[in-house]
């Protein structure tokens, strides 16, 4: 029994590392190791006035023909920013939960987002802060520079 309350907020010290190239999202949990690359693309379907996401990332080819759901990428081809926020909160939300070690925890996860750039402008850093906190992070750092090694991800949450 005390194992499964130790479990529930286990997630607590949970990182999540969110690294935006050009043509996929990777994501880094510590302290548990698990490692997750994924497409930023979301399918959704279309039922009377309510939109639903039918699926997110590589799942989407396992959808059958026959569905009806439009395709979309919400990031800017090229600079990987929110381009519609609300898909864009969608894809980043399913992305930090399929990789949760716990998925029935209580506390949300402290994130890192790691743009693939050299510079980020404010109203980019603002944007990027608040993609994470709609999609269930309790706090964010966006970071630039060299791609974060696993042993950083402790330390870069504490010198923000």
């Amino acid at each position: 029994m005390f194992s499964f309350f130790r479990n529930l907020f286990a997630s607590s010290e949970q990182i999540v590392y969110i690294r935006f190239t050009r043509d996929k999202i990777s994501l880094y949990y510590y302290p548990s190791g698990v490692h997750y690359e994924d497409e930023p693309i979301i399918a959704i379907k279309k039922k009377g006035n309510k939109e639903i996401v039918s699926a997110v990332g590589k799942e989407i080819s396992d959808l059958k023909p026959e569905d009806t759901s439009v395709v979309y990428t919400p990031f800017k081809p090229f600079s990987l920013e929110p381009d519609n926020f609300n898909l864009a909160e969608k894809v980043v939300h399913y992305l930090i939960k399929k990789g949760a070690t716990f998925k029935g925890s209580l506390v949300s996860p402290r994130v890192i987002i790691h743009p693939d750039k050299t510079y980020v402008a404010e109203g980019e850093e603002e944007a990027y802060r608040e993609l994470a906190l709609s999609a269930g992070a309790r706090e964010v750092v966006v970071y630039v520079g060299d791609k974060l090694q696993f042993d950083e991800f402790e330390g870069v949450m504490q010198n923000r």
